[in-house]
């Protein structure tokens, strides 16, 4: 915000040129203590995270539940623990760890796969 008042010839009235000149020393005091509350001014985050670590596991639905309901929090967000592998990189893995059958019908590979 700024203000300006230019200092222009003054009527004939000295009455009237003084009242422009302490208004516009007034506007320059204004002025310059709200840069200063300006500078002061601390700024507030628009958005925050809080990072929760929890220890028993079978609590999670009901913790993220009572987040969810606190007022001013807008999504609560669980990061899988694990990472999902596709169905190529299982049957690969199970090729290189043996799980692999061999069956010259289905009732031979069902026989198979129950005794292991």
């Amino acid at each position: 915000m700024r203000i300006h008042l230019f200092k222009e010839k003054c009527p004939s009235s000295t009455f009237f040129c003084s009242k422009i000149l302490s208004i516009r020393k007034k506007a320059v005091t204004l002025q310059q203590n709200l840069s200063e509350c300006v500078m002061e001014a601390t700024t507030i985050p628009v958005q925050g995270q809080i990072l929760v670590n929890i220890e028993d596991m079978s609590m999670l639905k009901d913790i993220k539940r009572s987040i969810s309901m606190l007022k001013g929090v807008g999504k609560v967000v669980v990061p899988r623990r694990t990472r999902l592998y596709s169905s190529y990189e299982l049957s690969m893995r199970d090729l290189e760890e043996g799980r692999v059958y061999e069956a010259k019908d289905v009732d031979d590979l069902f026989k198979q796969c129950l005794e292991d």
